[in-house]
């Protein structure tokens, strides 16, 4: 046959050949192949290292989102610690957590704001927020601070993002509750809280931070670089005032009858160490979350509040390893801790500008409490029973500890 083959191009006017069925065909030419689909098992391995692929990821990708958000709660806070050494070096005096809109001591109290507004806007001007603290200051913000009664065009109700961490739970906010914040004046390693308005400061705090208490830095006797001055506190959820479904300790606060050592009228001179710790890390479960013999009605929320100067609402104390338990008894003294979102602890600013990581298991000493069974005259003084968080908080312990 291959002898036979014509041209039909001889026919056709073209030059076309036709081959013999078993011609091979010429080099580069085309020539047809069955093509061959994958099977059901080769598409289900596929998508099942696809799948490990994306669980393998998955973890890193949050890890680095999380750390994006660590790191601009990291930055907040160095602001914030930053516009109060400005405010220290206009005013010679770092502001009170509680003060009544006064700048400093000889200033008269400005009638038109609630008597427990915050010391955070006296650091507004200090922060870019000067068109906020003139507001304020001309505005009668009442006593609603913080509640849904607050109107909206309130000054107060304005929740300001600089004060708001990226990690917290707050960006679930509820509607219910205006200004929240993540950040809290440390008020040292006591618990004290004296009542009587502003004209009863706080003399006995161990902190930085007090109601009608303006210190200066050289008050920092311990170093500004072991000294915390501002700190973490995350937030809850709910649009009431407790909240029975989480008991996450995170975010409440146990209150009322397991802490009724707190109850009665504090005077000046009690610096608060009657109260025992112990009787407040025994309000936690096994398994994390307080435990459901605590009456709901004593499982509270303490939103932090960029107004609301109260002790339980704008400071926390280093008496407690952060992410640990809060307790207080109402207006009468508190023990907040600091807590986050973040794993494994809580950032704080201290008193040299620097922020810092504090572990979770940072040793808080062996102490129950700082005197024992204590008495009511007592006076704080030396070093922190509460190990090296304790000594942190103290401005003037004497202690040589650091982080």
């Amino acid at each position: 046959m291959r002898n036979y083959a014509t041209k039909i191009g001889d026919l056709r006017g073209g030059n076309e050949t036709i081959r013999a069925a078993d011609d091979k065909p010429p080099s580069g030419s085309y020539h047809c192949r069955l093509l061959r689909a994958f099977t059901l098992v080769e598409l289900l391995v596929v998508i099942a290292i696809i799948g490990v692929l994306i669980a393998l990821l998955l973890p890193a990708v949050q890890a680095a989102r999380e750390a994006a958000r660590r790191m601009s709660c990291s930055n907040k806070l160095k602001q914030i610690v930053l516009g109060a050494h400005n405010y220290h070096d206009v005013n010679h005096a770092l502001f009170a957590s509680l003060s009544q809109g006064r700048l400093s001591p000889d200033q008269t109290a400005n009638a038109g704001n609630y008597d427990r507004n915050s010391g955070w806007t006296r650091l507004f001007p200090f922060v870019e927020l000067a068109p906020l603290w003139d507001a304020i200051m001309t505005t009668n913000i009442g006593s609603a601070v913080g509640s849904s009664s607050l109107s909206t065009t309130n000054p107060a109700a304005a929740v300001i993002s600089s004060f708001v961490c990226p990690s917290s739970e707050n960006q679930k906010k509820p509607t219910t509750v205006y200004s929240l914040s993540n950040y809290r004046m440390c008020q040292g390693d006591n618990a004290n809280y004296a009542g009587g308005g502003i004209s009863n400061p706080e003399v006995n705090v161990r902190g930085m931070f007090g109601k009608s208490i303006w210190h200066p830095l050289s008050a920092v006797v311990d170093g500004t670089s072991n000294t915390v001055f501002f700190g973490e506190r995350e937030n809850a959820l709910a649009a009431t005032n407790w909240n029975t479904s989480t008991r996450m300790i995170k975010n409440h606060a146990e209150y009322g009858s397991t802490f009724s050592t707190f109850s009665g009228s504090i005077s000046t001179t009690n610096p608060m160490y009657l109260v025992s710790r112990q009787t407040c890390l025994n309000t936690v479960g096994a398994n994390g979350f307080y435990k459901t013999s605590i009456a709901a009605a004593d499982m509270r929320n303490y939103w932090s509040n960029l107004y609301d100067g109260a002790n339980f609402i704008n400071r926390f104390s280093t008496i407690i390893a952060p992410n640990g338990p809060s307790c207080t008894h109402g207006n009468n003294g508190s023990m907040m801790t600091a807590t986050s979102n973040h794993s494994g602890g809580v950032q704080v600013a201290l008193g040299d500008g620097s922020v810092r990581f504090v572990s979770e298991t940072i040793d808080t000493g062996s102490g129950d409490n700082f005197y024992g069974t204590g008495t009511a005259s007592a006076t704080a003084q030396g070093e922190s029973p509460f190990g090296v968080w304790g000594a942190m908080g103290s401005r003037d312990g004497g202690e040589s500890k650091t982080l």
